[in-house]
């Protein structure tokens, strides 16, 4: 299978990469190094299989080109802002490094005809969901961060174009993601401060502060078994899919949707307490 990922060079990428090319698929990734690592990288560099691209997914001439040219049967689409705080600085950030981001990649996919997307979307965009557990179909969302909004934006685009083209696409509101080479969040901030003075370590907030964490190795596996298992729902075209993780690693809870073919803020999405709904987990 040929697969094209997008932000190879980042967290989540970097323990895809190996399963991916361990698969025997030969894989091509994207990345323009602003917030990911090259020594990520470099670990997959050797393999036969892997086809590493230096550039920035907001030229969608290259992207376009990129897509003509491998014709690839899967995008990972992981690409995105994982620094939440740079993105409330500069306003238009998360906008063009996820919302249009987003769009080259459909659009690329559109025109060299690759009909399947995972796509790595937050629980971010529930914003401050009045219901906990936070069961998956919660609404009305209202993002209060610019990143969780481009996710949400994001969302809309991949679920129009798989109703318009035909793309089965899966899309995953993630908890926080924590494992090996992490380039942002709390544990690694604790890491660092740590580093630099290991007999005081500054938490933010008042201390009651509350999310889920999933292991990125578990995040893979529901990913994957989502991909996997998933059900076309019933109307004809192959356009729209269910993706469950029912029987998923015990450790992952609430990865995988339904998805289409006061006080003040001290964390940096500004959200103080946020829990995913785990039934579909809980039902395997």
């Amino acid at each position: 299978m040929k697969i094209v990922v997008t932000g190879a060079a980042g967290f989540i990428a970097t323990s895809l990469l190996p399963r991916l090319l361990n698969s025997g698929d030969e894989v091509h990734g994207v990345d323009n190094y602003f917030l990911g690592k090259r020594e990520f990288v470099a670990r997959s560099l050797g393999a036969p299989n892997f086809h590493f691209y230096e550039f920035d997914l907001l030229d969608r001439d290259r992207v376009i080109a990129l897509f003509r040219d491998v014709r690839p049967d899967l995008v990972w689409h992981l690409a995105a802002n994982s620094d939440i705080s740079f993105g409330t600085k500069y306003t238009d950030f998360d906008l063009k490094g996820g919302t249009l981001v987003t769009y080259n990649v459909l659009e690329a996919m559109r025109l060299a005809g690759t009909k399947e997307l995972l796509f790595s979307s937050s629980g971010a965009i529930y914003g401050e969901p009045k219901v906990m557990p936070t069961p998956e179909n919660y609404g009305p969302i209202l993002p209060i961060s610019l990143y969780a909004a481009s996710k949400a934006a994001c969302e809309t685009l991949i679920t129009a174009f798989a109703s318009n083209y035909g793309i089965r696409s899966w899309i995953f509101r993630f908890g926080n993601i924590a494992g090996p080479f992490p380039t942002h969040g709390v544990i690694h901030d604790f890491i660092l401060k740590l580093k630099k003075d290991p007999t005081r370590l500054q938490i933010l907030g008042d201390g009651r502060q509350s999310k889920p964490y999933v292991h990125v190795e578990d995040c893979l596996d529901g990913m994957m078994f989502g991909h996997k298992q998933a059900q076309e729902n019933d109307r004809g075209d192959g356009s729209r899919c269910e993706a469950r993780a029912a029987r998923v690693h015990r450790r992952s809870a609430g990865l995988a949707r339904r998805c289409s073919s006061g006080s003040p803020r001290h964390a940096a999405d500004g959200i103080a307490r946020l829990a995913a709904e785990n039934e579909k987990r809980r039902s395997g």
